[in-house]
Parts: C-alpha cells; sequence; structure tokens
C-alpha cells in the first residue's frame, strides 16, 4: 500500500539515502511530510509539518500532487487497526544505511532518535492530534527534531553513542554528563534558531521575488501585475492565518532590493497589526494588497524624487508628494479593490489632518490606512534614504510615541507599540546581569520577553549564545543603546545590519518538546534544554 523510492547508490560505491515519498492518497493523520516547490506554492504555514487532521489531507488533494516526500522517523505511529507504516531504516554501526521494506534510508530508528543525528533536516509542523499510540514515541521524535537542527547547521556521520564527542567522560562524571548535556541542548537550540532564520530570509527573498516580477510586469501589463500582486497578498495572510503565536523574526540578510524589502516590511507588520486588532483573514488580504503597492506610485517617479529627506528643497518635496495620486492612477488602471486603493491614497494622511495629500483625518482615514501609515512611518525611520541616518528600532518606536500620539489613530499606534514591544527586533540591548546583545525575535503576543543573541567574550559568534528571555525569569532588559554607545568589539559581534528587515514565523509548539529528553540529567541540562525546546520546536 505505501511506497517510496530505494536508496541510489552513491558514486564511491556505497549507498546514499535519498527521501521516502508517499502517494497523497496513501496519507495518514501524524505523519510528517515536505512539500516541495517553494513556499507560496501552497497554503500551509510551512513547508514541512505533521499532518494534524483530515482537512490537511484534503488540502493536499486539491493542491493536485501525486506524491510527497515524507519523513518515517519523525511521524506517529498509525493508531490500532490503521495499517502498518513502512520500518524506519536500519542505521549500521559503520554510518551506513539500508532500506527497510522498501523504505528509503532517511536517517535512523524511532529508537535510536535521542542518539544519533538523521540524515536530512526537517522543519518541525502544525502539532499533530493526540493519539494514545504516539505518546510512547512522542520523546524521540522532539529529539530527532533537535538532532537534525544541530546537523542541518554542520551534517556529520551518525556515530555510536560511545563515539560521541565527551560521551566516555559522561558516563564517568555525573556533573561531566550534565555539562554534556547542557553542551548538547545549547548547541541544538543554536541550531535550531539559525534554521529558523535560514527558512524566514529563504521565504522573505521567495516573497520579494514575487514582489519584483509584479512590479516588473507593471508597465506593460497591469492586469498581469495586479493578478500577481493579488496572489502574493492572499498567500502571505493565507500563511499569517495560524493558531498560537506569531514572531517577528529580524532578517539581518535581506533587504538587498530597497524597494521590495520595504514593501514587504510595512506588509508583514501591518499584517500582524492588523491581526492583533482581530481583523477578519479575508480583510487582511485586502489590507496586505494595499501595503504591497502603497508607493506604487513611485515607479514613475527618478530615483532622487522617490524618498523625502532632510535637506530637501521644496521642488523635490513637491515632487515626492506626487507619488500618491500617481499611485492611485496606477492602482485604479489595475482595477484594485477600494480597500486596497485607499491605502494608496491615504498612508501619508494623519489622524489630525496633517498629512499629505489631501489633509483629511479622524473617521475618514479607513482602518487599513490607519494602520499602514503607522508601519509605513517606522519602517522609514528605520531604513531611510541616503542622506538621512537611521534610528534603532528601539528609538523609531520611542519617537513614534513621543510626536505620533496626535499625529497617528491613538488606539492603533497604542496596539503597534504593545506588539512590537519596547525593544524591537534589531534593537541592541544591556541585559541586567551588564552583557550586551542584539534583539533578534519578537514574540508579537508577548514582545517584553524578546530572544537575543548575546554577546559573550571567549566564545566564537559561530556559537553565540541565543537565548529566549520569556525562559530566563531572572534576567532581563536594563536599556536600550544606539551602536555609538556600544563597544567596538561588541558592536563588531553582534554585527547589526544598516538595514532592518522583518518577516513572520508561526511560533505554535507541538505536544512534546526536548527538554524531556534531558530531565533525568542535571540543573544545567534542563536549563539548557529548556532554552532549546522553543526553537527546535518551530524549526
Amino acid at each position: 500500500m505505501f511506497s517510496s523510492r530505494s536508496a541510489s547508490a552513491r558514486p564511491g560505491g556505497g549507498r546514499e539515502a535519498s527521501p521516502a515519498t508517499i502517494a497523497v492518497e496513501d496519507l495518514r493523520v501524524g505523519m510528517f511530510i515536505h512539500l516541495d516547490g517553494g513556499w507560496l506554492s501552497h497554503p500551509f504555514a510551512r513547508s514541512s509539518f505533521r499532518i494534524a487532521n483530515a482537512q490537511q489531507i484534503a488540502t493536499l488533494h486539491g493542491l493536485k500532487v501525486a506524491r510527497v516526500r515524507w519523513s518515517p522517523e519523525l511521524s506517529d505511529p498509525p493508531a490500532s487497526g490503521g495499517g502498518n507504516l513502512p520500518a524506519a531504516p536500519l542505521r549500521h554501526a559503520g554510518g551506513g544505511a539500508e532500506a527497510a521494506d522498501g523504505a528509503a534510508a532517511t536517517g535512523p530508528s524511532r529508537a535510536g532518535a535521542a542518539q544519533a543525528a538523521p540524515a536530512a533536516p526537517a522543519e518541525t509542523g502544525v502539532p499533530s492530534e493526540a493519539a494514545p499510540s504516539a505518546a510512547a514515541h512522542a520523546h524521540t521524535a522532539a529529539a530527532a527534531t533537535a538532532a537534525q537542527a544541530v546537523q542541518a547547521v554542520q551534517p556529520v556521520q551518525a556515530v555510536q553513542p560511545a563515539k560521541v564527542p565527551g560521551a566516555a567522560a559522561a558516563r564517568r562524571s555525573p556533573h561531566a554528563a550534565d555539562a554534556h548535556a547542557a553542551a548538547t541542548a545549547k548547541r541544538a537550540a543554536l541550531a535550531a534558531e539559525r534554521l529558523a532564520l535560514q527558512q524566514c530570509e529563504a521565504q522573505f527573498a521567495e516573497a520579494s521575488a514575487a514582489w519584483r516580477q509584479a512590479s516588473d510586469a507593471l508597465p506593460a501589463n497591469p492586469a498581469a501585475a495586479r493578478q500577481r500582486s493579488v496572489a502574493l497578498a492572499e498567500a502571505l495572510a493565507a500563511k499569517l492565518a495560524v493558531d498560537g503565536d506569531v514572531g517577528i523574526r529580524l532578517l539581518p540578510g535581506a533587504g538587498n532590493d530597497r524597494a521590495a524589502a520595504h514593501a514587504l516590511n510595512v506588509t508583514v507588520v501591518s499584517m500582524l497589526l492588523a491581526r492583533s486588532l482581530g481583523i477578519e483573514p479575508a480583510d487582511i488580504a485586502e489590507l496586505a494588497l494595499g501595503a504591497l503597492l502603497h508607493d506604487v506610485g513611485k515607479h514613475e517617479l527618478p530615483e532622487r524624487a522617490r524618498h523625502a529627506e532632510a535637506g530637501c528643497s521644496l521642488a523635490e518635496t513637491a515632487a515626492y508628494r506626487e507619488h500618491v495620486a500617481r499611485g492611485v492612477a496606477t492602482g485604479q488602471r489595475m482595477t484594485l479593490p477600494e480597500a486596497a486603493l485607499a491605502i494608496i491614497a491615504q498612508h501619508h494622511e494623519h489622524a489630525d489632518g496633517s498629512g499629505f495629500p489631501a489633509r483629511i483625518g479622524g473617521e475618514r482615514l479607513t482602518l487599513g490606512s490607519r494602520i499602514v501609515a503607522i508601519v509605513n512611518r517606522y519602517d522609514n525611520l528605520c531604513n531611510p534614504g541616503t542622506r538621512t541616518p537611521p534610528l534603532t528600532p528601539h528609538e523609531a518606536v520611542a519617537m513614534l510615541f513621543a510626536h505620533g500620539r496626535t499625529r497617528h489613530d491613538a488606539s492603533v499606534l497604542n496596539a503597534f507599540i504593545r506588539m512590537m514591544g519596547v525593544y524591537p527586533a534589531g534593537s541592541l540591548v544591556q541585559l541586567t546581569d551588564e552583557r550586551y546583545a542584539m534583539v533578534v525575535a519578537v514574540n508579537s503576543s508577548r514582545p517584553l520577553k524578546p530572544r537575543v543573541l548575546v554577546h559573550e567574550s571567549g566564545v566564537p559568534r559561530s556559537e553565540a549564545l541565543l537565548l529566549d528571555l520569556e525562559r530566563e525569569p531572572d534576567l532581563g532588559i536594563r536599556r536600550s543603546l544606539p551602536a555609538a554607545k556600544v563597544p567596538a568589539l561588541t558592536l563588531q559581534y553582534l554585527d547589526p545590519r544598516p538595514r532592518v528587515a522583518y518577516f513572520f514565523e508561526p511560533l505554535a509548539m507541538p505536544a512534546c518538546a526536548p527538554v524531556v529528553e534531558t530531565a533525568a540529567a542535571g540543573p544545567a541540562a534542563r536549563d539548557a534544554a529548556r532554552a532549546a525546546a522553543p526553537r527546535a520546536a518551530v524549526a
């Protein structure tokens, strides 16, 4: 009934595991699958996840995909009477793999998952529904996820437990075992954090390319540009329509395409703000369309007129302000919906009537326009033109609070500040224990305890400590600092980028977490495992 590709021959004569595949009609709840074709090509929040319900299977049928890749070692066993899954591949002492019952050799057996890293990294997805037969395998599946995250950064051959560095010493001394378990959990947390960052960067790049394609099509084919823009907006809205918390992730490697990065920054943060305000998903999709295209009128302007910067002449300012009217005209040629057109027309208007071009305010502004106006201003403060010095995210939020309380809608501004937090992603901070750090991600529902990258002298940046302050009750942020007040070596270590780019990531955790794997170890191991659990869960 179930089938998969067999292991292929390696050039050197050995055997190399190829991904297992399964027919869509044979899928069952609890299987861990991987979708190909790009993040925007399907409606799921992740490209790799454990099937949680029958509706997800029905959605997969609707995608017209015949087969998908899957990981038997990360899948739940079927309930009684539900049929048999292919046996997990066997791992030999020499590190080779052998397919079992026709299944591809994709990793270690479930029994050995806590000790040997699987051969292919996978992304933990939606929690599977609770089933009595799944409970016995929950712990090892979580350990396999953490091990995969480590291998995704530094692939290694699977080895026997006795050959793991430090394992022999760990057996001789309880203290050594505690330290070894803590170090392993720390490596898993760091690798999972990096994997999550890489995935967000890939998704941002895919969305940026889609935005660029729509923009390039606009002059000759407004209808095609509209179709591509609507598809991108609806895809982003669908990705955001997940249960549970959503995080705001700093992307240090993004933002090379300035126009695309600004459009996506404004869109992503506006959608998150709309979600926090309880706006319906269908309305969020229209808001996303308006946010993606809010600066569409700049396409017809020369580069020097696309930014209002300090020192601009009256003529340059007037030319810059023309982008609003030009954008509305372009949006009409694209036959955009009224909600999106309103955002294009009003994204520089202020609640007190001091904006442009129509100087309207109050209830005459749509809610979507009020949201985008605030987020657009925030991103322009963090990522200004070449002649204006950028503000740190913390400074930008502080300026909006100080000077925007009358200019912007108070309720929307307050919601924005609550969501971003006092220390938005990208902020340089000093912790209560005096160490310096950079905020790398924020839970939009609980922003006061973000995740931070910590500068520790003597620790290579490649092994830098990543702390989730939600899981550190005795540690917090003392203050935010501008780059000029951060020691030079610390600044080099933390490496803040001149442009701030954001993306979102679902933070729904699976039913189990790696913390239980080290429960028998000492306090240091448990603390490190608690730090690893959230990132391994969402990698």
